[in-house]
């Protein structure tokens, strides 16, 4: 029952997550590929605490893949290679470029199968490799810093079809980008064999004071704006076969500080073997 268990949690992998959020470890000496595509659009903007409609929406595309590593029944590593189109007004402004490459190892510290009236609890280690974009623009593909985060991962199987988790994480980067701290809460179901739902947020607050178009700002400051981001997402998980599972996701910004309200779609396949 417990392995049946973690097999399903980690092959619902959340598309729109902003980081590696489930507390869940791959089983051990099991791999997972992940095969992903994120779709990112929209044309309203928080600049500081104005909001504005942009002449044209800002577009991004962003093609994932992932791998994760079950090395032990506590430990396992994983990596993320992400390439992202973005488009903003016209041809001019369009480009394609790696983003930026995480390395991440995490510890099981609690296991709620060991001890019934705990969650599952989870340390979270992740390396930040830039990519090779440009910054100083609003429809940068990243802020060009490289970094770790840390963050604590804790979740709990309610029942055999109703699951929660969260992760609280903090991310450091260089190049003067302020450090970021964020929440993310998701709760899964499953209506019947095979397919399971979920809902979720993510909230991420930035510890930086700078504001586009505010005092001091210019162009090539673009990476020292304070970003602050209001996510709410849904998912739907379908296992094609016991290793093979299809999700599909879509997500919306709500509110933000010197941030496009995106509206968010993906899919992604993964795989363990």
């Amino acid at each position: 029952m417990k392995t049946k268990l973690i097999i399903a949690i980690a092959m619902a992998a959340p598309t729109l997550a902003a980081a590696e959020s489930s507390p869940w470890l791959p089983i051990p000496s099991s791999a997972q590929v992940s095969l992903g595509y994120v779709n990112s659009s929209g044309d309203k903007f928080d600049a500081g605490t104005t909001r504005m409609t942009l002449p044209a929406k800002i577009k991004q595309g962003t093609t994932s893949v992932g791998l994760k590593l079950g090395l032990t029944d506590e430990f396992a590593i994983d990596t993320s290679l992400n390439y992202v189109d973005s488009k903003f007004a016209d041809a001019s402004q369009k480009q394609g470029k790696m983003s930026d490459t995480t390395f991440g190892a995490r510890l099981r510290v609690v296991d709620e199968f060991e001890h019934a009236m705990a969650p599952t609890v989870t340390l979270r280690a992740n390396a930040i490799i830039r990519g090779s974009y440009e910054t100083g623009r609003p429809d940068a593909i990243g802020d060009g810093g490289t970094g770790f985060e840390l963050s604590v991962l804790a979740g709990k199987y309610l029942m055999p079809t109703l699951a929660i988790n969260g992760e609280l994480g903090y991310r450091n980067r260089d190049n003067m980008i302020p450090s970021d701290i964020w929440v993310d809460m998701n709760a899964g179901y499953s209506p019947m064999s095979r397919l399971s739902v979920s809902a979720g947020a993510t909230i991420t607050r930035s510890q930086g004071d700078l504001d586009i178009a505010g005092p001091g700002f210019t162009g090539a400051r673009f990476p020292e704006v304070k970003e602050d981001r209001n996510l709410v997402k849904l998912g739907a998980s379908y296992a094609i076969m016991s290793n093979l599972a299809v999700n599909l996701n879509v997500g919306k910004v709500v509110s933000g500080r010197n941030a496009t309200l995106a509206t968010l779609w993906g899919a992604s396949v993964v795989s363990s073997f």
